[in-house]
């Protein structure tokens, strides 16, 4: 009788693992599905952004996109992991090869002069207004705020030198924007 209740739980066991192992497999089929939402999404959100920054539209704002969704898909699977701008660009470049080669420093320049907008609109934003919605939010998230100060300072004389971006501080910024809201 022991014996055949012991059969019994290892077929009940069996079955269980059966079945455990059918749903991790039928999870795993439908991840691909909602892995093309989840870039939807993130494309959407990137664009709100960009529309806040006012930088959508021009160009090397696709070019950014990508290289944030780059970035992003890099962090998503290590929040830690270190990578060299230089490198996604030319990931980036290899997949878009559309017949054309591009050229990396104009693919880099393009998207420093998106972000070189991004930065003078939120300076402007700051002069006119530095309790201003956009202006907070974005100010210290995407740049350094010493730099925004002396871009505000260049922008009342221009004989004051500018302020200076960091394209990695900004990915990095929009990539917690994205992650965290």
């Amino acid at each position: 009788v022991s014996v055949i209740k012991g059969v019994c739980r290892n077929i009940d066991l069996e079955n269980s693992l059966a079945l455990i192992k059918n749903a991790v497999l039928s999870y795993d089929k439908n991840k691909p599905a909602s892995n093309v939402r989840r870039k939807e999404d993130i494309n959407a959100s990137i664009e709100k952004i960009f529309k806040d920054l006012g930088i959508i539209g021009v160009s090397g704002s696709n070019e950014l996109t990508k290289v944030i969704c780059e970035v992003y898909q890099i962090k998503r699977q290590d929040p830690y992991a270190e990578y060299q701008l230089q490198d996604i660009y030319e990931r980036v470049l290899e997949k878009e090869d559309s017949g054309e080669k591009l050229n990396l420093k104009s693919f880099e320049q393009r998207i420093r002069r998106a972000i070189q907008k991004a930065f003078q609109t939120i300076a402007e934003l700051g002069m006119v207004d530095c309790d201003n919605d956009l202006f907070v939010e974005y100010a210290t998230l995407l740049f350094d705020f010493n730099q925004i100060r002396q871009q505000m300072r260049h922008i009342k004389n221009p004989e004051e030198s500018p302020g200076k971006i960091n394209i990695k501080k900004f990915v990095e910024g929009i990539i917690a924007k994205l992650r965290y809201s």
